[in-house]
């Protein structure tokens, strides 16, 4: 069992909802009125940490139901971490002029059930990261050593 679904309670979440589950993740989520694609400058740190449910008719997110009918479109982001775990953004539009934001595992089975379009993004590094944890990988291993 995948640690996040145990700590996010997914599985016991998507029992209680009155709908046959396509698919459950555990997931970031930001409810926002800004489109954009530039989907790593979110303020990921303050996102809302939540299950993120599909059955036939609609989308739960949390305490949030949205019908399916009313997501005009659905883009996906796939990337990697630094220590590479593959994980996904989708960008929800929805018919109220709003956006959603989901940061969740790599799922394809949750892209080809919401017909999402990949969208492709400028895969710098991000040196400052890499050199962190090489710092600290250093630091361990003289540790260690000693």
């Amino acid at each position: 069992m995948n640690l996040l679904r145990y700590i996010y309670r997914t599985n016991s979440f998507a029992k209680k909802q009155n709908a046959v589950i396509l698919f459950s993740e555990p997931s970031k989520v930001i409810f926002s009125k800004r489109d954009t694609n530039d989907v790593k400058k979110l303020n990921w740190l303050v996102s809302k940490r939540t299950n993120f449910l599909i059955s036939s008719e609609y989308i739960f997110i949390g305490n949030n139901r949205v019908k399916r009918r009313d997501i005009i479109s659905v883009d996906y982001f796939n990337f990697k971490s630094f220590v590479l775990i593959n994980y996904q953004v989708l960008k929800i539009e929805l018919t109220s002029n709003q956006f959603i934001y989901v940061g969740l595992n790599h799922n394809l089975g949750i892209t080809e059930e919401l017909n999402a379009q990949l969208m492709h993004t400028n895969k710098k590094n991000n040196w400052q990261t890499v050199l962190i944890v090489l710092t600290v990988v250093m630091f361990i291993l003289y540790y260690l050593s000693n």
